[in-house]
């Protein structure tokens, strides 16, 4: 409870009033710049401000994978070198490879690589002569880990490959396959692409069933649409990207579809997604992954295992399947950012980000005079952050990533956000204090409210003279510190 207390001064009492003491004040105030992902290089992802990048819909930045672009795809040797091989699955029996797409290297002028030498292969089921459709020979697989597919199918499906490698949690893969033009008849669910313990299908409709295998059975996650039908005909490609954003633990799986023909893109609405156009797609995981302890920020999005591939029992599917591939290095070059007071070398600029960086991956981060674009002068820092002196009088800075893949280029660090803080300056102001009654001046009626549990809510008011201008001062400042 608050008290108040005022009364005029006593004679001889032992009261002084003292102006101007030198008590510890902030000099230079502390200043801190925040910027998530989404608010990093929003000068877009041209050259000068992104080279090699690309942005997931989650709003962290990864490196770009070699052949981001579709265009030529069938003529990447990058591709072919990400590829799973023959003997990186067990496959059905009459699966083959079958080589499409041979550019003729013989016109002047052809640019030859892997693939425009060999052709882009692709596994597709070869029904040899006098033989018909059969059971598969994975059916062993089938029975521990069973077909995605959604009841009510007209032809069964047929599992045709499945890996030897049992591949980490959070890793990336790549999907591409044909569907045979049949403008009569558009096919229900065709085929399927599972990792870890999802399954990834298509319809021939356009949309995608994402389901997870739940204690022996597929239960539904989510379900969207990356094309009309007229558009799933023909050569596809799908990225899936699954990560962590290490700031809230959330887990999420990016596809990245190549079908984009303006059809909307359909959510179910009591699933967790987020659609970010119509060739990308974003799941969030319902749960926080391989964590026990629910307030435990998630590590994976995904868990281990392996992939297994799906289709059609009657169809000679063309398929293939892979990892992802990333360019290096990668630039990434934000905005510059505004220091509202002069700044002085009294304290330094500290730079941290927060990054999801796997094995052999790296991120790398310095601060650059806006002016004369030459970097600070580090005086110090670690994995995750460094120490800058700033420029004297400069008050224009900005901050650049340059990220790299590991040894295989198969892995690539994730940006997430960045810091720029400054402590403040504390000192003591140059000050001759000026005593009221020792030096001059008469002190009246002087006011206290408080103390109070709101430092806000107290107060002193007080009557001061000065007869003898003992302190010119009060007659030409607005402010000062008071003590009394």
């Amino acid at each position: 409870m608050a008290t108040s207390k005022s009364q005029g001064m006593t004679p001889a009492r032992n009261m002084h009033l003292r102006f101007d003491h030198a008590d510890t004040v902030a000099v230079e105030p502390a200043f801190a710049v925040i910027r998530s992902g989404v608010e990093i290089a929003r000068g877009g992802s041209g050259p000068n401000s992104a080279v090699n990048m690309k942005q997931l819909g989650t709003g962290g930045w990864r490196l770009r994978i070699t052949f981001d672009t579709h265009s030529n795809i069938s003529e990447f040797g990058d591709l072919l070198n990400s590829a799973l091989k023959a003997g990186d699955f067990r496959l059905a029996q009459n699966i083959v490879l079958q080589y499409r797409n041979r550019p003729p290297t013989d016109i002047p002028g052809v640019v030859v690589n892997p693939l425009a030498v060999t052709g882009d292969p692709f596994f597709v089921l070869s029904i040899p002569a006098g033989q018909g459709y059969s059971n598969s020979s994975l059916n062993d697989d089938v029975a521990t880990y069973p077909h995605a597919a959604p009841a009510g199918g007209v032809t069964p499906m047929n599992r045709v490959a499945v890996s030897n490698t049992t591949f980490p949690a959070n890793t990336s893969f790549w999907t591409r396959f044909e569907v045979p033009n049949n403008g009569v008849n558009t096919p229900g669910y065709f085929k399927d692409f599972m990792f870890s313990d999802y399954a990834l299908g298509f319809f021939g409709d356009g949309y995608c069933l994402l389901q997870q295998l739940v204690a022996g059975k597929w239960v539904i996650r989510d379900y969207w649409r990356i094309g009309s039908a007229a558009a799933m005909r023909g050569h596809h490609m799908m990225l899936i990207t699954p990560h962590v954003n290490p700031l809230t633990g959330q887990g999420y799986i990016q596809f990245e579809a190549d079908v984009a023909d303006g059809s909307p893109s359909v959510n179910t609405p009591f699933l967790a997604t987020i659609a970010t156009s119509n060739a990308v797609h974003l799941y969030t995981v319902q749960t926080l992954p391989l964590n026990a302890n629910p307030s435990t920020p998630g590590t994976a999005a995904t868990a281990s295992g392996k992939v297994r591939v799906s289709h059609l029992g009657h169809w000679r599917m063309p398929w293939r399947a892979g990892l992802p591939r990333y360019l290096s290095p990668g630039t990434l070059t934000d905005l510059p950012f505004m220091v509202p007071f002069p700044v002085s070398t009294r304290t330094n600029f500290t730079l941290r980000w927060t990054a999801d960086i796997p094995s052999g991956t790296t991120i790398d981060g310095k601060l650059y005079d806006a002016k004369t674009g030459a970097e600070c002068t580090q005086t110090g820092g670690g994995t995750s952050y460094k120490i800058y002196t700033p420029n004297a009088g400069s008050p224009h800075y900005f901050v650049k990533f340059t990220l790299t893949t590991n040894a295989d280029s198969s892995a690539t660090p994730i940006l997430w956000s960045y810091s720029v803080t400054r402590d403040g300056v504390l000192g003591a102001p140059s000050v001759t204090p000026f005593v009221v009654p020792e030096m001059g001046g008469i002190l009246h009626n002087v006011s206290i409210t408080g103390p109070e549990r709101d430092p806000s809510h107290e107060s002193m008011a007080f009557e001061f003279d000065d007869p003898t201008l003992a302190y010119p001062a009060l007659g030409v400042r607005a402010g000062m510190r008071v003590r009394l």
